[in-house]
């Protein structure tokens, strides 16, 4: 297949898991991610970025600039994905509990309650507790808004700015007509 960019593709400099991993230990000394999460990430960039041209002719400036786009952004992609699953192994009963407010009053001057924890307590002069318990509705709305969101999508824009994308090739296409091989001319 003829080539009609002007630079790589990113296939083309990470034909391979390996060759990025190799890449990923010379720019990222600080290992902002564990391998399983590079090889997500790898995968990730190759489905949505595979053939398209990056944006800069020189191939070890787009390498930095995709791991500092790395460093910036995938501690926090990772970290929500995290959040993600740790929803979704929530149960609905588990979801439904609320939170609760405890309000204590103690007429005992220069003395401190002996617990510092947000538990009721047992010798205290006044205390107010409130619980509160979620519907079925609610707790399906919070789940659904922990989970709501394309994170990931989230995360892949943020590479866009390293690759060219644009509706014609960066080199002209020529077209030439063979039909009867005569010129014009004669």
């Amino acid at each position: 297949m003829r080539r009609i960019y002007h630079t790589d593709i990113f296939s083309d400099i990470y034909p391979t898991l390996e060759s990025f991993m190799e890449d990923r230990e010379f720019y990222d000394d600080i290992k902002v991610c564990t391998d399983a999460e590079a090889k997500v990430l790898y995968l990730l960039l190759m489905g949505k970025y595979a053939n398209t041209p990056i944006f800069t002719q020189n191939n070890t400036q787009f390498k930095v600039r995709l791991f500092t786009t790395i460093y910036e952004y995938a501690p926090i992609y990772f970290k929500k994905r995290a959040l993600q699953d740790a929803v979704k192994v929530v149960t609905e009963e588990e979801a439904s509990k609320g939170t609760r407010a405890v309000y204590n009053q103690a007429n005992n001057p220069n003395s401190e309650p002996s617990s510092s924890a947000l538990e009721e307590l047992e010798y205290i002069n006044q205390q107010n507790t409130t619980g509160y318990k979620f519907s079925k509705l609610e707790t399906y709305e919070r789940m659904y808004a922990a989970l709501k969101g394309d994170t990931t999508e989230e995360f892949l824009q943020k590479f866009i700015k390293l690759f060219a994308l644009s509706l014609y090739p960066a080199r002209p296409v020529l077209y030439f007509d063979f039909d009867d091989g005569e010129s014009e001319d004669e």
